[in-house]
C-alpha cells in the first residue's frame, strides 16, 4: 500500500536535515512522520520518541503563539488515540 522506496528516501532526507543541526518545525514534523512510517502497527510505534519530538516541536513553535497551542492539541489527540487502541 505504501511506497517503501519513497518512505526510505524521505527518512534519509529527514536524517540528513537533523544531522545539519539547522532545522525547524517542518523537520520535526517529517521526523514524526518517519517514526509513524517505520512502524508496522500502532502497537509497534515508538510513542516515546514521538512524544519527545512533539515536545521539541512545541518548543520551536512557542514563538509563533497559536502554533504551539495547536501542536499541544495534536499531541493530546495522538495520546488519546494511542491509549484507546491498546
Amino acid at each position: 500500500m505504501w511506497n517503501r522506496d519513497q518512505i526510505a528516501e524521505g527518512i534519509s532526507l529527514t536524517e540528513s536535515a537533523l544531522r545539519s543541526r539547522r532545522f525547524g518545525a517542518y523537520t520535526l514534523q517529517a521526523d514524526i512522520a518517519a517514526v509513524h512510517a517505520e512502524s508496522s502497527s500502532t502497537a509497534s510505534t515508538d510513542w516515546r520518541q514521538i512524544t519527545l519530538l512533539e515536545q521539541n516541536q512545541v518548543s520551536v513553535a512557542r514563538g509563533s503563539g497559536g502554533a504551539a497551542r495547536l501542536l499541544q492539541q495534536h499531541r493530546a489527540n495522538e495520546v488519546t488515540f494511542f491509549w484507546s487502541s491498546v
